[in-house]
C-alpha cells in the first residue's frame, strides 16, 4: 500500500492498541499518553511522504519501538530540567527505576521525584540490586528488627535513616517513604485526574485546542520535538514560586539539609 494511505488506518483500535504498547512499557498513564502521541506523529510524518508499504502491520510496531527507543534515551537525558535566570537556579526532576526479584518482591518500581527544596535521592540507571539503604527499606516494608542486621547493614541502616529511606521505633525500622502495591499506582493520580475530567475539563480543552494551533502555527517543525521540554522549563520558576510561597506560609516544610522521605515513593509486587 502507498504511504498516504496510512491515514486510513489509524483509528480507535489501532489507538488502543498503540496506548497498550505504550502503558506496558511506562507503567504511566501521562507518560503512555505521551509516548503514544509521538507515535502516531511519527505515522503521521511516513503518511506525508512518498513510497510503498510491502507489510503494513509490520511497518507500524517497527516505527512504535523506534520511537519508544527515541522517548526512553530522551527520558534519560531530560528527567533533570533546569535553567539559571539572574543568577537564580530553577530546577526538578522526576527519574524512576524497575527492577525484578529483589528483597522477595517480584517487581518493584521506585521513584524520585526532587525541586530545589528537596534533593534527588537517585536517577535514572540506578541498579537496585546494588543499592543496599533502598533494599533495606524493601526489607523494613512490614518491620525490620535491628538485632537481625549485620554490622556492615547496620551501617547502611544508619544512611536510610539519615536520608529518609527508613525511620526507627525502639528496636525497629519500619519504610518511611511512601510504599503502595504496583496494582493501585494509579490511585495516587486519582486527585488531579477527577480535576482533568471535572469541572475544568470543557474549558481546558478549549484552551488546549487554542494553545495547540498557536504552537502549530507559530513553532518550526523542526523544533516541535523540543517544544515541550522548553514549556517545562518555563514553568519552573511558576513551581518554584508556589513551594516558596507555602513553605513561608508554614504549609510545607522543607526536608532538613534538603534531602528526606519527601518525594520518593516506590510500588512493590510479590
Amino acid at each position: 500500500m502507498k504511504k498516504q494511505d496510512l491515514l486510513r488506518i489509524i483509528d480507535n483500535e489501532l489507538l488502543e492498541e498503540l496506548f497498550g504498547f505504550c502503558y506496558t512499557r511506562t507503567k504511566d498513564s501521562y507518560e503512555a499518553e505521551e509516548l503514544c502521541s509521538d507515535i502516531v506523529f511519527a505515522l503521521i510524518k511516513v503518511a506525508c511522504s512518498n513510497g510503498e508499504i510491502e507489510n503494513l502491520y509490520p511497518f507500524i510496531w517497527k516505527v512504535a519501538r523506534n520511537v519508544y527507543a527515541d522517548f526512553s534515551d530522551r527520558r534519560r537525558k531530560h528527567t533533570d530540567m533546569f535553567y539559571i535566570d539572574n543568577g537564580k537556579y530553577f530546577g526538578s526532576g522526576w527519574d524512576g527505576v524497575n527492577a525484578e526479584n529483589v528483597c522477595g518482591y517480584s517487581k518493584i518500581r521506585v521513584d524520585n521525584i526532587y525541586t530545589t527544596q528537596v534533593r534527588a535521592h537517585f536517577h535514572c540507571g540506578l541498579n537496585l540490586a546494588n543499592d543496599i539503604p533502598i533494599q533495606l527499606a524493601l526489607r523494613a516494608i512490614d518491620g525490620l528488627n535491628i538485632g537481625s542486621l549485620t554490622e556492615a547493614e547496620k551501617e547502611y541502616a544508619a544512611m536510610a535513616v539519615s536520608c529518609g529511606y527508613l525511620y526507627r521505633e525502639g528496636e525497629m525500622l519500619y519504610t518511611k517513604i511512601l510504599v503502595n502495591r504496583l496494582c493501585d499506582s494509579e490511585k495516587l493520580y486519582d486527585i488531579s485526574q477527577r480535576l482533568e475530567k471535572g469541572c475544568f475539563e470543557k474549558t481546558a480543552r478549549i484552551i488546549a485546542d487554542k494553545m495547540a494551533k498557536l504552537i502549530y502555527d507559530c513553532v518550526p517543525d523542526y523544533l516541535l520535538s523540543e517544544w515541550k521540554f522548553a514549556n517545562r522549563l518555563a514553568s519552573l520558576p511558576v513551581i518554584d514560586s508556589v513551594v516558596e510561597a507555602l513553605i513561608e506560609k508554614g504549609m510545607l516544610v522543607p526536608p532538613e539539609d534538603g534531602v528526606g522521605a519527601e518525594g520518593c515513593w516506590m510500588g512493590v509486587e510479590k
